[in-house]
């Protein structure tokens, strides 16, 4: 992990600062930069995604559906 946050470090798509509570602790986070790449990445995914799922036919999107209701009932019933 240390040598993935020193990278995006870096590579200015983060920064790193010490937590005040806990010298122990850094505390990671994006830059502007990095927020942008996030987003991108998130928009290009998404993009993907929703030509896939346009690509499949009405029995296996019904599917999909029963199947994310199970997956979200699960996650509540945690």
């Amino acid at each position: 992990m240390t040598r993935t946050v020193a990278a995006l470090d870096e590579a200015g798509l983060v920064t790193r600062e010490p937590d005040p509570a806990d010298g122990r602790v850094a505390l990671i986070r994006a830059t502007p930069a990095g927020t942008r790449l996030l987003e991108e990445g998130r928009s290009r995914r998404t993009s993907v995604l929703a030509r896939q799922l346009a690509a499949l036919p009405a029995a296996e999107l019904a599917t999909l559906d029963r199947a994310v209701d199970i997956l979200d009932r699960l996650a509540r019933d945690r």
